[in-house]
C-alpha cells in the first residue's frame, strides 16, 4: 500500500509497505547501509526529479529501505567511503597533476559544486584530454546539472519509450531503415527541445547554487546565455512542471541513456 507523502517535483516520496518488489532499472538499498549512501540516494533520486520510496514495515514509521534507480545506487557505491582525494595517489605524477590542477579549477569557478561531483568531473575531463580550458569546465559542470541534478533524461526518457519502435533494416532494406532513424532521432531531438524548455528554471538554480555566493547579476545572466538557459516567454516555463508530474508507476521504471542528447543541448545553438 503507497501513500504520497508530497506531489512536488523534486520532492516526490512515497511510503511502501513490505513486501515490494523492485521492477527493472530500480534497487532496494537497506537503511542498514554507510549513512554516506542512503544520503546519496535520497538526494540524488529526488534530485534527478524521480520519486523516492521509502520502504516501511507494515504500522511502524521506522524507515527500512529505500527504493531508488540503479545508476544512483552505483553513484553511492562508488562513494561509499565518502570523497577521498587521495585515491589519486596511485596515479602517475603527470596524471596526479592533471587532475588537481582540474579539481582547483572546478572549485574556483563552482566553490559550492558537490564534493562528489567536483571529483567525477575532474577524473572526466581529464580523461578526455581536458587542456586547462576554462570553458571546457563550464560545459561539462552544466551537463552534470542537467543530467544529475533535474528531471530532464527522465521526463526525456518517458517520452522516447512512447515512440514507435524502428521496424526491422532486413524486412525494409538499408535505405529505408536509414530514412526511419533518421526521422525517430529528429523527433526525438524535438522532445528534447520540449523537455530542455520545461526544466530550465530548475536547472538555472542549480548552476547558481554552484557558483560563488556574491556572483553578479551580469556573471549571471552571461553564464545562463552562454548556456543556453536565459530566462525567455513566462508561457515557456510556466506551463507547471507539477501539472506534468508522472504517475507512481512510471517512477519505477528504468530511464537513462541520453548522455548524448545532453551533449547536443548543451554544445550546439539548438534553439537559433
Amino acid at each position: 500500500m503507497a501513500s504520497i507523502l508530497s506531489a512536488d517535483e523534486y520532492n516526490d516520496i512515497i511510503h511502501i509497505n513490505r513486501p515490494v518488489k523492485t521492477r527493472p532499472g530500480q534497487v532496494f538499498i537497506s537503511a542498514d547501509s554507510p549513512a554516506q549512501i542512503l544520503q546519496i540516494c535520497r538526494e540524488q533520486t529526488l534530485a534527478q526529479g524521480r520519486i523516492l520510496y521509502e520502504v516501511h514495515d507494515t504500522g511502524s514509521p521506522i524507515v527500512v529501505g529505500y527504493i531508488v534507480p540503479n545508476a544512483v545506487s552505483q553513484l553511492a557505491a562508488n562513494h561509499k567511503d565518502g570523497v577521498n582525494l587521495r585515491s589519486w595517489d596511485n596515479y602517475n605524477f603527470d596524471q596526479q597533476r592533471k587532475l588537481r590542477r582540474a579539481h582547483w579549477q572546478l572549485r574556483k569557478q563552482f566553490p559550492r559544486l558537490p564534493a562528489i561531483a567536483a571529483k567525477d568531473i575532474a577524473q572526466q575531463v581529464v580523461s578526455e584530454g581536458w587542456t586547462d580550458d576554462k570553458q571546457e569546465l563550464e560545459i561539462t559542470v552544466a551537463k552534470y546539472a542537467l543530467q544529475e541534478w533535474t528531471s530532464f533524461e527522465f521526463r526525456l526518457e518517458a517520452l522516447v519509450v512512447k515512440l514507435p519502435a524502428l521496424p526491422d533494416a532486413s524486412t525494409i532494406g538499408a535505405d529505408e531503415f536509414d530514412k526511419a532513424k533518421a526521422e525517430r532521432d529528429q523527433e526525438i531531438l524535438r522532445l528534447a527541445k520540449q523537455v530542455f524548455r520545461q526544466v530550465k528554471p530548475r536547472f538555472r538554480e542549480v548552476l547558481r547554487s554552484w557558483l560563488p555566493v556574491h556572483t553578479g547579476h551580469r556573471e549571471l545572466s552571461a553564464l545562463y546565455r552562454r548556456r543556453k538557459v536565459a530566462a525567455t516567454a513566462a508561457r515557456e516555463e510556466t506551463v507547471g512542471l507539477r501539472s506534468l508530474s508522472m504517475p507512481a508507476g512510471i517512477g519505477l521504471m528504468h530511464h537513462g541513456g541520453m548522455e548524448t542528447i545532453a551533449n547536443i543541448m548543451l554544445h550546439a545553438d539548438v534553439f537559433t
